[in-house]
């Protein structure tokens, strides 16, 4: 997907500051820091082969954010013929509630590729569906079981 994605330099008011921050797209060099926010994000995290698999995968767009030289959010998702399929995002819990995960979010829809985005999210996540609808996420289904077999996942879709 680097054909697509060009390095974004943005700005974002943090606290009455504005903070730079840098959008790039992911490498194989980046796993362990992703699995780092991971472990700080998620129940279960996944092997780094598992991260690898998105980040070298042919459809994979895989974003991270750089505050200060330290990669403090990421974005994996899988690009097919217009569909963006968000696989994982997740923020370092000292950057949360700063807007990165929006300008992740933001930074892939505003690509002209993406023509509509679908991803699942825990039924019993109550802020990051907040988050989603917020970003016009619509609620579209439930998958019965899919975390580990016990939880069921709300399917979300947004369309241009």
């Amino acid at each position: 997907m680097d054909q697509i994605f060009k390095r974004q330099i943005r700005s974002l008011d943090v606290a009455g500051q504005r903070v730079e921050i840098e959008i790039r797209q992911l490498d194989s060099p980046d796993i362990e820091k992703i699995r780092q926010i991971a472990e700080k994000s998620f129940p279960k995290v996944w092997k780094d082969s598992e991260y690898e698999y998105f980040i070298k995968h042919l459809s994979g767009l895989c974003l991270g954010v750089v505050s200060q030289k330290q990669m403090v959010g990421f974005l994996l998702t899988l690009l097919v013929q217009g569909e963006m399929d968000v696989i994982s995002i997740a923020v370092s819990p000292e950057y949360r509630r700063k807007n990165i995960a929006k300008t992740l979010l933001e930074t892939a829809w505003e690509l002209p590729q993406v023509k509509q985005a679908f991803l699942e999210v825990d039924t019993e996540n109550s802020p990051a569906i907040q988050f989603y609808e917020s970003f016009g996420f619509k609620a579209y289904g439930v998958r019965k079981k899919y975390y580990e077999g016990k939880r069921d996942a709300l399917v979300m879709k947004r369309t241009k």
